[in-house]
């Protein structure tokens, strides 16, 4: 079954930078279909792409951007179930 992408996807391929718009597993390996910075359409082999970084697609989000949107929220609180059982203790 071949899958559409609804947003292209920007991959690096053996040929540069592209966007994959269509993704179709094959019976030994899935296969990727591309469009090249050049305006070609060119099908690679799953091994042959690399997910390019890009966050949010183009927003303009730095680094360090993301990686205070993505940090982990840290409690300083004891879960109530250690409370109690520190309690007990």
């Amino acid at each position: 079954m071949i899958h559409e992408f609804r947003e292209l996807i920007p991959v690096k391929t053996p040929l540069g930078r592209s966007y994959a718009m269509l993704l179709e597993p094959g019976e030994y390996d899935t296969y990727w279909t591309v469009v090249l910075d050049s305006q070609a359409v060119v099908t690679f082999t799953q091994e042959q792409i690399r997910i390019s970084r890009s966050y949010t697609h183009g927003r303009g989000i730095s680094d360090a951007q993301m990686k205070q949107i993505i940090k982990p929220k840290v409690s300083t609180r004891t879960p109530r179930s250690m409370g109690r059982m520190l309690r007990k203790g």
